[in-house]
């Protein structure tokens, strides 16, 4: 260990509280969406028609948020990481993929439409999402972790 290497109970530290502050950022980014289809349900249903090609109603549009609040909770906590984490990176992963002409022409060149650079926000989350879940044992900071729960 060099003078300026951390102790491994340091390093240990930092990066559970890394991986908190990951999987809480994670965890708050679903539920704003969540929340987002019982405050503008058809904003919710208008983005599974053009995106997913799916026409939903409003009960469906606030069924779903339940389910994603439930998820966004798991994740924030890391209570069955798991499943939570998976389940958090399949939803983003659909969420991002159903973007994808957004994301591979950022400016609208192609598309012809307005300018869509956010739509590449979600590709870090993507990695985040991954991230999360490929190290998810060493998520110390976590329900699961407190619990004497394995992944």
């Amino acid at each position: 260990m060099s003078a300026t290497e951390p102790s491994p109970e340091t390093a240990e530290c930092r990066l559970s509280a890394s991986l908190a502050l990951l999987r809480i950022s994670l965890g708050l980014f679903l539920l704003v969406w969540a929340v987002m289809k019982f405050v503008l349900p058809k904003g919710t249903i208008n983005i599974f028609k053009k995106f997913y090609g799916l026409n939903i109603d409003v009960d469906l549009s606030l069924w779903i948020g339940i389910a994603q609040c439930v998820l966004a909770v798991a994740i924030i906590v890391g209570f069955a990481r798991f499943w939570s984490y998976g389940a958090g990176l399949l939803v983003h992963a659909v969420s991002s993929l159903s973007s994808w002409k957004e994301v591979l022409d950022p400016w609208g060149m192609y598309l012809n439409t307005q300018p869509k650079m956010l739509f590449w926000a979600g590709v870090p989350v993507l990695a985040a999402f991954v991230l999360l879940w490929l190290v998810r044992e060493r998520d110390l900071w976590s329900l699961d972790h407190w619990l004497g729960r394995s992944t």
